[in-house]
């Protein structure tokens, strides 16, 4: 799934021992930025707000005990993007994977 600047690719996986319910990956490439400090400022962004919109997980019910949820968000953009856009962005993202989600658990 993408929403520009980011793609969302996720999965389900066995959960195991201590492991939370789920997991993410934030990625930038290299070479949309070279610089590590742009590429530390897109990260920051993208976790910050994937932590103030984690609740919208927690709503989902095609997530059971023994699964956990796997999700990697990559930059797609060589530019930068104001905090809210992004916020924004993940935010319909998480939406639309528990969509996704919601629509294949067994009724």
């Amino acid at each position: 799934m993408a929403a520009f600047p980011v793609r969302a690719v996720f999965m389900m996986a066995e959960k195991g021992v201590g492991e939370p319910k789920a997991q993410v990956l934030m990625s930038v490439s290299k070479r949309l930025f070279k610089n590590a400090v742009d590429r530390n400022r897109a990260k920051r962004q993208m976790r910050e707000a994937y932590r103030k919109n984690k609740q919208v997980l927690d709503k989902c019910t095609g997530i059971d005990d023994t699964k956990s949820l796997l999700i990697a968000f990559i930059w797609m953009d060589s530019g930068h993007h104001a905090s809210l856009e992004v916020e924004k962005r993940i935010k319909g993202l998480l939406e639309r994977i528990c969509e996704k989600l919601c629509q294949s658990c067994p009724e």
